[in-house]
């Protein structure tokens, strides 16, 4: 036996977009009212606030402190330098009868001069150089 197919006719479709009822868009606004929030999404709300509010003020405290305490001090000319006062400078340079000059013991046992003490010490030849507080030398400040 022989098959025989059979071809069932299709619908054709229409090229014709269905169009949709401008009323009725109108109405499903009308139907969904804006809701008000619930108690709970209030409360996550305020929540959500205040942790944003507080992390801002945090934030701002630390960067003010910061700002403050990382402000560099000025630096003076002579920081790096041995500083010493005129009575400091006589006792160095006092002449005593047997020609040795300056009593270095008066630095021992003080730690303000420990510096001082090194360097008197383990020199032979010390510079001095005298200066005003008042009245430096600009080269020198620019140094």
């Amino acid at each position: 036996m022989a098959r025989v197919q059979t071809v069932d006719p299709k619908k054709k479709k229409s090229n014709t977009v269905p169009t949709q009822n401008p009323k009725s868009k109108a109405e499903l606004a009308k139907t969904n009212p804006k809701r008000e929030p619930s108690k709970n999404e209030v409360m996550f709300f305020r929540i959500g606030m205040s942790v944003i509010a507080l992390t801002l003020v945090i934030l701002a405290i630390v960067l003010v402190i910061q700002y403050f305490v990382k402000q560099d001090e000025e630096t003076g000319p002579f920081d790096d330098y041995i500083s010493i006062n005129a009575n400091d400078l006589l006792v160095i340079t006092q002449e005593d009868e047997y020609g040795v000059f300056g009593d270095f013991s008066y630095f021992d046992g003080k730690e303000v001069y420990e510096d001082l003490r090194t360097v008197l010490y383990s020199n032979d030849f010390i510079y001095v150089y005298f200066y005003r507080s008042s009245d430096i030398n600009e080269e020198l400040e620019t140094a």
